[in-house]
């Protein structure tokens, strides 16, 4: 229902804008001239940009995908080096004990 009560207002604002700005305007392209809608000409102008805007956010979030992926293959890769730190830690800590409490004994 509020979906439709906002698109509702949407378009009664677009109605009263292109009535507002129903007269014609010249547009010179180089080599050609148009007699247009002022209203239309805003129109596809945002378009235009929209369109711009999309294109754009497409390539960055496509970039942002790409390092998202490098960042977690390089995750992973820490967390492995991370668990084989530990695993040559163990080893270590055991003979370090083991030598602690032969220590222990002979005093």
């Amino acid at each position: 229902m509020k979906k439709l009560v906002l698109l509702l207002i949407l378009i009664i604002m677009v109605s009263m804008f292109v009535v507002v700005n129903a007269s014609d305007v010249s547009i010179n392209l180089i080599f050609v001239k148009y007699d247009i809608s002022l209203a239309i000409v805003i129109f596809i102008s945002l378009l235009l940009g929209a369109l711009i805007a999309l294109i754009i956010s497409f390539f960055d979030k496509f970039q942002n995908y790409k390092d998202k992926s490098k960042l977690k293959k390089q995750l992973e890769e820490c967390e492995e080096e991370l668990k084989k730190l530990k695993r040559q830690q163990n080893p270590i800590k055991f003979e370090l004990k083991k030598e602690k409490k032969e220590d222990e004994i002979i005093q």
